[in-house]
């Protein structure tokens, strides 16, 4: 029979969930009760001093008895269920206030309603390996968060668009404008101690210069050169689209995530007469930048998991293993830049008490047996069929990742460098670099230049007269391919996804179609992810999210597991204040009130 468990069964355990975990849920009944206690300025300014520090432990009891005593009265399984992370975004307007084009006046009661109407989706984890094995359900994917977007709309000073005009003027050459420049204007405008993040709509006037785009014109142009375009995301946390700036595509050839050419607001798209906008469709053109700011909300500014749960380090060793067959590589065209990843990496704010080092190792496959065991036992042949005057057979060899990752764990406990974790917060993840200069290898996969799991990287280099890759890319009228001599970019995107849980900055997740949506409208510019940059920078969509991301994962399982515990009371037809002494309930919902206005309060300005 089922009978009333006694209190003491629930012990220390449970008490410590009711009274810790549980207090991070239901931000949203906090707004509809009542506004921040008149304490909110202290307890602001106490968190900034005492990261470390109980904030409870400064309010006396008075204060705790007046201000934070209130109960609600939503049930606590149902509060738990839906937990809103409030994302603060402003929307900044340069040039569109009508200084420029009397016609070209966007107010506020013309696009906040068309922003009100965005409303926040789950964040998801996309769980790939999960849909690779058919495993894929959507409680699998689908976290307890949800994104509660805010927007502001506000206009620039005309400091500002004048020091653009004047600036964009006199840098443009050949049609290219180097986005570092117009980064540091806006940086100078950006309050970086502000709580939200900005998206600049800028105007500079309609045919004002001859096309024109951005480009990075200070890093060395790789094999690809660059993929500029009119919209760039910065290292702090604004990003802007240029309306005035040229359009062209970009994306995969084949397959989802192309960006037309019209699909991004300009002024081009629209019906103008000679040089001036007397026929502008305004209504169009709002809709047009509402849609853009949605798209850059999902991917950019809030984007879901790579995968669910993403472990918390103390200590984090990140090893290279070069595997190589040439005594003399590293004078033989050798060319990855640990050293470039290890500096992206140190801008990446870390938790308190958190470490990275890193470790290189080099490993010859002609002197070890196992790595060589490991390499031929994970090729796998493509073959395919040339249709031109007569059918002709090609076929080429390439690396199969999920075989890489099965014979690595086979021989661990055999392979240089080996590391068994032995203490909770202690990871490593471990890149295996194949520089391969002896034979021809089609990309890992017959795709990627490397691929992510939990706890390795397996990564490909190749010379570039051995390489065998086909484009599938195109910028503009030009097409783009990999260059498989330098693993650098990809091998950075993979420790983000593997360390800090990013997805790529391409991909979210689609809950009505259950699989990811593909669309590379920010994978340009100052971003290791895609194969359309040459960047080894980070803007703040991976500098953010490395933070937040790994905080959200633990909320969500801490969450669901004190779901499943009041789960467990129901069988039972208990409820907490039945599990709890009198003053314990009385300092559970105190702390309940308190955390939940700290989880409002953090998750609306973390780093």
């Amino acid at each position: 029979k089922n009978r009333p468990m006694r209190k003491t069964t629930f012990g220390k355990k449970a008490i410590f969930l009711l009274f810790f975990f549980a207090t991070l849920a239901a931000s949203a009944s906090l707004n509809k009760k009542r506004s921040p206690p008149a304490s909110k300025d202290r307890i602001g300014s106490f968190i900034f001093q005492n990261p470390d520090e109980d904030v409870f432990s400064i309010l006396p009891d008075e204060e705790l008895l007046r201000e934070w005593s209130f109960e609600d009265q939503i049930p606590l399984k149902s509060s738990l269920e839906t937990i809103d992370v409030p994302i603060l975004i402003d929307i900044k307007l340069v040039g569109l206030s009508g200084e420029i084009e009397p016609q070209l006046n966007i107010y506020q009661k013309e696009l906040l309603p068309l922003l009100k109407a965005i409303e926040g989706e789950r964040i998801f984890a996309l769980n790939r390996a999960l849909s690779e094995k058919n495993l894929s359900r959507p409680e699998n994917h689908k976290l307890v968060l949800k994104k509660k977007f805010s927007f502001r709309i506000k206009t620039a000073k005309s400091s500002l668009v004048d020091d653009l005009y004047t600036t964009i003027s006199s840098e443009k050459k050949g049609g290219t404008v180097g986005y570092q420049i117009v980064e540091n204007l806006l940086q100078e405008d950006f309050n970086s101690d502000q709580l939200s993040f900005t998206i600049y709509l800028i105007y500079l006037g309609n045919l004002t210069f001859s096309s024109y785009h951005y480009e990075d014109l200070l890093t060395k142009p790789g094999l690809n050169s660059r993929c500029g375009s009119k919209i760039h995301a910065a290292s702090d946390r604004f990003a802007w689209i240029d309306l005035s700036a040229a359009s062209f595509n970009y994306g995969p050839i084949i397959g989802e995530g192309s960006v037309p050419a019209d699909s991004l607001p300009s002024i081009h798209n629209y019906d103008l007469e000679g040089n001036s906008l007397k026929l502008l469709d305004k209504k169009d053109l709002l809709v047009d930048i509402a849609a853009f700011i949605r798209k850059t909300s999902d991917f950019l500014i809030a984007p879901d998991l790579d995968r669910s749960p993403i472990p918390i380090f103390d200590k984090l060793v990140i090893e290279l293993q070069v595997i190589h067959d040439d005594s003399g590589f590293e004078k033989n065209g050798y060319v990855f830049d640990f050293e470039k990843i290890k500096e992206e990496l140190s801008g990446i704010p870390l938790l308190n008490q958190q470490e990275i080092s890193f470790k290189t190792i080099y490993v010859a496959l002609s002197q070890n047996q196992y790595y060589s065991a490991i390499f031929t036992n994970s090729l796998r042949t493509n073959t395919l069929s040339l249709a031109k005057e007569q059918t002709h057979i090609s076929t080429a060899l390439y690396l199969d990742s999920n075989l890489v990752h099965f014979w690595l764990d086979h021989y661990k406990h055999m392979l240089s460098g080996h590391r068994s974790e032995t203490s909770t917060g202690e990871k490593s993840v471990t890149i295996y670099l194949f520089h391969i200069t002896k034979m021809p290898l089609l990309l890992i996969d017959r795709a990627h230049q490397s691929v992510s799991f939990p706890e390795i990287v397996v990564a490909l280099q190749t010379q570039r007269e051995y390489t065998q890759s086909h484009p599938e890319f195109q910028c503009g009228e030009r097409f783009v391919t990999i260059d498989q001599t330098d693993a650098t970019r990809s091998v950075l995107a993979s420790l983000l996804q593997s360390v800090w849980g990013l997805s790529p900055i391409y991909q979210t997740w689609n809950p009505v179609r259950g699989e990811v949506n593909v669309d590379y409208t920010w994978a340009i510019g100052k971003t290791p992810f895609g194969s359309l940059s040459d960047s080894v920078k980070l803007n703040f969509h991976a500098r953010y999210s490395a933070v937040s991301l790994p905080l959200f994962s633990l909320v969500n399982t801490t969450i669901t597991t004190l779901i499943d515990l009041l789960e467990h009371f129901e069988q039972y037809e208990l409820d907490v204040h039945e599990l709890l002494e009198e003053g314990e309930y009385l300092r559970y919902v105190q702390r309940w009130n308190m955390l939940m206005f700290l989880w409002i309060y953090r998750s609306s300005t973390s780093p």
